[in-house]
């Protein structure tokens, strides 16, 4: 019986830790306490959290009146409380990438007050420990950066260039090769080197295959990250994908780079002279990504589309072995895509 009783328990523990483990990684969390003009707690409210994505969350605030909505897929959220005999009360927050937010004392008045709006609600996680950033997709859209997750670390504090490719930043100090990278739960990172996807000791990181119109939001912790990041030497670089909702979304973008807007470049060696010299780049993408409904408040889509055509163009420097091949252009395409189906049961 004891053994039984033992056994239980620890898949009780596995599972709590499993599930907390999950809801850090790939969604956030709601807190707060539901009060009446007195600041006294109310409890037995009733606390409903909906977004477009048809996620809807309900909970119950207790004896304190304090309440929480775990497991919310990252985005904007309209949260509402009601209780006998009070006027409900609505607020609009949004809730980020393994954000933790209180959004501290709701105010409730008695019934035949008008509905209470609030509209600045706290957006900063208060009770973590772990220093970094959370990059949305609005940011990305408003900044000048590459066309890449890994790009867009470099927004983020604590985040420099490494000797491994510009796709693997230092991260508080660390290597290039010495972070771990997460979509959507899953570690995409390389086992071989330790890198950002697909990685060649000739060519770097030859990409993730990930399209960049697919990336909904991108963490970059730093330093005191939860224990499931644990095999991270560096920073942990966490990775979110869009989803439809109950509305329809698109785009049509088109980005180019032509060689002819590039400065002349300087070569200065101070050490060492490298066996070949970049002579130019270019590159030219376009695309579209979409998303809505088959099922509302349950079933949704969404598909990304974007093609990619990148050049470089190097050359040996003088005395070296390849110096006859003269300029050498190297061209790749990528055709990158992504669809996904989200099904809230």
């Amino acid at each position: 019986m004891l053994r039984k009783l033992l056994t239980v328990l620890a898949v009780c523990i596995v599972v709590g830790t499993w599930v907390w483990a999950q809801e850090s990684a790939t969604t956030g969390s709601l807190t707060g306490t539901v009060v009446d003009s007195n600041g006294d707690p109310l409890p037995g409210a009733t606390v409903v959290a909906t977004s477009d994505t048809g996620v809807k969350r309900t909970a119950v605030t207790d004896v304190d009146g304090t309440f929480k909505l775990a497991f919310l897929t990252p985005g904007k959220y309209t949260v509402v409380v009601s209780l006998q005999g009070f006027t409900d009360a609505r607020l609009e927050t949004t809730v980020s990438l393994g954000q933790r937010i209180n959004l501290g004392n709701i105010e409730m008045k008695l019934a035949g007050a008008e509905v209470i709006t609030v509209t600045d609600t706290p957006t900063v996680d208060i009770v973590s420990t772990t220093s970094g950033a959370t990059i949305s997709e609005e940011l990305m859209k408003s900044v000048p950066v590459g066309r890449s997750f890994s790009a867009v670390t470099y927004i983020s504090p604590n985040v420099v260039g490494s000797g491994v490719g510009d796709a693997n930043p230092s991260i508080a100090g660390a290597s290039g090769l010495e972070n771990t990278y997460i979509v959507d739960g899953v570690n995409i990172t390389n086992t071989g080197y330790g890198s950002l996807g697909a990685y060649s000791i000739v060519f770097g990181s030859l990409g993730t295959g990930i399209n960049f119109d697919y990336v909904k939001e991108v963490q970059v912790k730093s330093g005191g990250y939860e224990a499931e990041f644990g095999e991270a030497l560096g920073g942990v670089v966490n990775v979110i994908t869009k989803s439809g909702g109950n509305f329809f979304t698109g785009d049509l973008f088109g980005y180019f780079r032509p060689e002819f807007l590039e400065a002349d470049r300087k070569h200065t060696d101070l050490f060492f002279t490298p066996e070949v010299y970049t002579t130019g780049t270019q590159e030219y993408e376009g695309g579209f990504d979409a998303g809505g409904k088959l099922i509302e408040d349950q079933l949704f889509w969404f598909a990304a589309f974007n093609p990619q055509w990148i050049q470089t163009t190097r050359i040996a420097p003088s005395g070296f072995p390849l110096e006859t091949l003269g300029e050498v252009t190297r061209t790749r395409k990528i055709w990158s895509y992504a669809g996904k189906l989200t099904y809230n049961v």
